[in-house]
């Protein structure tokens, strides 16, 4: 991958070089195709080990602050456009309660007919493959620079920045929840704020993870334990969803407090934490994108969808549209068709849109559903799961969905 900025055309400009343009870039780099990589900071090479250390109720983890729970059709993927392994910690078995319940659902990998339900990875970790993969990529430049202007001009799309411009055939917007390319594309999006940010931290139990992603339902919100490192069972990264005002709490209390109230929220099933790293939080924002395509420009990942973190399928409905954006693109360039032309683009929205809107509804369904304490719901949560985990045949189901084997 070469860098600098220059005034030219390339084939496709992917606005966005986080994981989702970073893909895009590595899926298409032998496809004879010239390709812009912009993004106000170029993509760099992170250096972290996860080695983890106690002082009291004090942790210093070396755990990268943002981890996702990809699937194993999203891993298979990743790690064929990298051409390298991608380091990650593999989870057999997924257990869900409610605190304020009785109720439990256990999903088994076995019982789905996969090896793994999916793999925790640090989002560090697969940046650092998808740069490594383009570091001889001869066809892909990064450009660095802020985003002026996207407009149609003499029959291509004009990029603008402070200092220049560069045209392309078509531009993809990967830039995020507060895509620039959606706002200048016209395109709009749906839209739910609800003062709502999640917790993430690294934390130590007293007990193994046992390779089991856990997600507890607590009355302050949806709190997921998800086994970061395999030779470091007793660590979870955790991603505490909640309402700012509790966020705020969460992260005002000292480690031992935070670590006490966490306790009590799990309630003895995952054991107790006896300790937690540096606390960080972010935003939650959900929207969705109806229209995603339109001639000469189309969105993917969190700038076409962001969802609840609640069912860790966010990088998932991210890394599945690369893998359509990108069949799609080389199928078009071998049947003579510019990347840009209108056909295949709203064969990439119809291929993509309806299963990112179910998944986007289903997960604002759960949101809903398990974000209140009224007690109609909480019996009506802990009913449906408790039929869910008599029901063999269905828990295989939703393992088999969740692990991208359907």
């Amino acid at each position: 991958m070469h860098g600098g900025r220059r005034v030219s055309h390339f084939d496709i400009a992917i606005v966005g070089a986080g994981l989702t343009g970073m893909a895009l870039a590595a899926a298409l780099r032998n496809a004879e195709l010239s390709i812009a990589l912009i993004d106000a900071e170029a993509p760099s090479l992170s250096e972290f080990a996860i080695s983890p250390a106690r002082d009291g109720f004090e942790l210093e983890s070396g755990v990268p602050a943002r981890v996702s729970a990809i699937n194993q059709r999203s891993m298979a993927f990743l790690t064929r456009i990298a051409g390298a392994p991608v380091p990650a910690s593999p989870y057999t078995h997924m257990h869900v309660w409610d605190q304020l319940g009785s109720a439990q659902i256990r999903f088994d990998a076995a019982d789905a007919g996969c090896a793994e339900l999916g793999f925790i990875v640090p989002n560090a970790a697969m940046i650092n493959v998808l740069v490594q993969s383009l570091e001889s990529a001869d066809h892909v430049t990064f450009v660095r620079g802020e985003i002026t202007s996207c407009e149609r001009e003499d029959g291509a799309m004009r990029v603008g920045f402070e200092t220049g411009a560069i045209t392309a055939d078509l531009v993809i917007g990967a830039d995020g929840g507060n895509s620039s390319i959606r706002r200048m594309a016209g395109m709009r999006s749906l839209k739910r704020e609800d003062g709502q940010s999640a917790v993430v931290a690294a934390v130590m139990l007293d007990r193994s993870l046992a390779a089991t992603a856990h997600q507890c339902f607590t009355a302050t919100g949806p709190l997921a334990l998800l086994p970061v490192a395999a030779e470091h069972p007793e660590l979870a990264s955790i991603v505490w969803s909640a309402a700012d005002v509790e966020v705020g709490r969460l992260l005002d209390l000292d480690a031992a407090e935070f670590c006490a109230e966490m306790t009590y929220c799990i309630g003895d099933e995952v054991g107790q934490a006896v300790s937690v790293d540096t606390r960080f939080s972010f935003p939650l924002r959900r929207q969705f994108t109806p229209q995603v395509a339109r001639r000469g420009v189309v969105l993917a990942g969190d700038a076409a969808h962001a969802i609840h973190p609640l069912g860790g399928q966010g990088v998932n409905l991210g890394f599945a549209d690369v893998e359509k954006l990108a069949e799609l693109t080389q199928a078009a360039v071998m049947a003579g068709e510019a990347p840009g032309d209108g056909s295949w683009l709203q064969e990439y929205a119809f291929a993509r849109g309806p299963y990112n809107a179910a998944v986007v509804g289903a997960m604002e369904a759960l949101s809903v559903l398990y974000g209140r304490t009224n007690p109609a719901l909480v019996f009506l949560r802990n009913r449906g799961m408790r039929i869910t985990n008599d029901l063999p045949f269905v828990k295989a189901q939703i393992a088999r969905v969740a692990s991208g084997m359907l």
